[in-house]
């Protein structure tokens, strides 16, 4: 009995080590599936994904290079030591460029991938993972793992067959007691599902049923009542939102034109702004309208047109005068009007019009405004600036615009744009400045706590 226990401890300690052999195994195999598979079945095209990233990178660096070199600057140099012709320049810089582009590398062209330098270097990494991938060791993953499995079906059926004849008698009796039982279950589970399955169709008919007497209680009158309050009350919220929403659009509409007067320079070029139901931006400058030229304005434009060209304060100004509603008593009112004096009205402009810098100021107008009218300190960050913005101007932002728009402002600026002159400006307002150093020898950048220059 001692061997025949210990042979049985045995195997079955033999039984364990094989299930954590299938189960390791297992565990790598797919970490395999769901990784790296679905990239080693396209490794054939790895090689070209590899050269095409290079390929780009190398245009990069030509571009960048290309960038860096001035014909003016290289020309100074050279003429320090002796005079130096500007054909000669023109084939250093050549010689110098054509060091860098990359052979076949057309100007213009789009890059495939225009990957950035995280997106490649992860892209290579997968490329490395396929290329050291040992084909051969998970081929002996995988019959390691069939060989252990085919081992603990054998020694399952060793251990099965090395039961005594009680122990055999008692597993059958448990097996057949089970066997029934699970016979039952699957009966019962059946009679239940016939039985779900009856009572989601009444489920069915009965919320139909609900759903129609529902309706029919709604047509009472005491449930009228009901939804005529709640409507009631879903219109005063409406009314109350409009409200709150035109009080909140006119207000913006006066900031964004102080706003103007402060930076513009032009001060007759927008003098009145309306914003429409779909926050539509129409923009109004103050003009002198004789009775004449108002006529030939209706006649030309139309009705409609004439009014949204003289916007709603015009139109209201005009009512008011004339004591009217509409445009078509207006002009009649017009047509009999003997004074033919001028009136004070607005002609709209079309933001189209606008120069580049003009809607830039406008935009910056109305940042302004809204952070203005939010009353919160909310915190204001614009990358390039003076992007398009003239000279006049730019002096005019950096006095009255950065100092007042926030308590909080970042300006990602370079040396170009806020040059000397608009620092000098700035200065007094600045709490902390920095400088982004990039190089690209390391593909890193560093950060320095001080300006371009100092004033």
């Amino acid at each position: 009995m001692d061997s025949k226990f210990i042979s049985r401890r045995e195997v079955s300690k033999e039984f364990s080590e094989a299930e954590h052999t299938k189960t390791e195994s297992l565990t790598k195999i797919k970490m395999f599936v769901e990784g790296l598979m679905p990239f080693f079945i396209l490794r054939d095209f790895t090689g070209r994904i590899s050269n095409q990233l290079d390929f780009e990178e190398k245009g990069e660096i030509y571009y960048y290079v290309q960038q860096k070199l001035k014909r003016q600057e290289i020309k100074n140099t050279l003429n320090e030591n002796q005079e130096v012709s500007d054909d000669a320049v023109d084939a250093l810089m050549e010689f110098l460029l054509k060091k860098f582009k990359p052979k076949g590398f057309k100007e213009g062209a789009q890059p495939v991938h225009d990957l950035s330098k995280e997106d490649s270097g992860r892209v290579n990494a997968m490329i490395s993972a396929i290329d050291d991938f040992d084909i051969k060791a998970m081929v002996k993953l995988v019959e390691k793992r069939k060989a252990a499995a085919d081992r603990t079906m054998e020694i399952n059926r060793i251990l099965k067959s090395a039961m005594t004849d009680e122990d055999a008698g008692k597993f059958a009796e448990k097996e057949n007691a089970l066997l029934k039982k699970k016979d039952e279950i699957l009966s019962r589970i059946h009679k239940s599902e016939i039985c779900l399955t009856s009572l989601k169709e009444e489920l069915t008919i009965t919320v139909q049923q609900r759903n129609r007497a529902l309706q029919s209680i709604k047509d009472n009158a005491q449930n009228k009542h009901v939804f005529e309050l709640s409507n009631g009350l879903s219109q005063m919220m409406g009314t109350l939102l409009e409200s709150k929403s035109e009080s909140i659009k006119r207000n913006l509409e006066k900031l964004i034109v102080q706003n103007l007067q402060h930076i513009y320079r032009k001060n007759n070029l927008i003098t009145h702004i309306e914003i429409g139901d779909d926050f539509q931006f129409n923009l109004y400058q103050n003009v002198k309208y004789s009775t004449t030229e108002l006529l030939y304005l209706i006649k030309n434009l139309g009705k409609e047109t004439f009014a949204q060209e003289v916007g709603k304060q015009g139109m209201k100004l005009l009512c008011e005068k004339y004591n009217v509603d509409t445009v078509q008593l207006l002009q009649q009112a017009l047509e009999t009007d003997k004074q033919k004096h001028s009136l004070d009205l607005f002609k709209r402009i079309d933001i189209s019009r606008l120069s580049k810098g003009e809607r830039q100021i406008f935009i910056l107008s109305l940042y302004w405004a809204i952070i203005e009218l939010s009353g919160q300190d909310i915190p204001f960050i614009i990358d390039t600036p003076y992007a398009r913005i003239d000279a006049n101007h730019r002096k005019e932002i950096s006095e009255k615009f950065f100092p007042n728009i926030s308590k909080q402002v970042v300006i990602l600026s370079t040396d170009e744009e806020i040059n000397e002159e608009y620092y000098e400006i700035i200065k007094p307002y600045i709490a902390k400045e920095y400088l982004l150093i990039n190089d690209e020898t390391q593909n890193r950048t560093t950060v320095e706590q001080y300006y371009f220059f100092e004033v």
